[in-house]
């Protein structure tokens, strides 16, 4: 077992906005390095996992520790309005900030017939 799958997992606590246009959803990540952080859609579930260290400066020996080494771990399960090809992403400050757009709805004009269609035979 590696040390990284070792570590205990966190779930980062989150806000969820809905506006007209946009679901915001807000992580709070605190001491996750940014390179750590990996955030995809599987199968219409937004999962977003980090990491955050703890090491200790070389010159330093520890006294008490309350930060602990540990992964963060959470899933969203996104509506069918969600465009998962657009959303975006910020991180900034131990806060990660996602933008997932609503798609736009279809439309199409259908023709109104003035006239009645012609009668299909039985062969077509």
């Amino acid at each position: 077992m590696s040390t990284e799958t070792k570590l205990p997992v966190a779930t980062p606590r989150a806000d969820v906005l809905e506006r007209s246009d946009r679901i915001e959803i807000t992580l709070d990540l605190p001491g996750a390095e940014r390179d750590s952080i990996e955030a995809q859609v599987e199968r219409g579930v937004l999962v977003v996992r980090a990491r955050a260290a703890s090491a200790l400066p070389d010159d330093a020996h520890e006294v008490r520790r309350e930060f602990a080494a540990r992964r963060f771990e959470r899933s969203f399960h996104l509506a069918d309005e969600i465009d998962s090809d657009a959303i975006r992403a910020r991180y900034e400050d131990g806060v990660l900030q996602f933008e997932l757009p609503r798609r736009q709805p279809a439309r199409r004009s259908i023709p109104i017939r003035t006239e009645p269609e012609p009668e299909r035979s039985a062969s077509e």
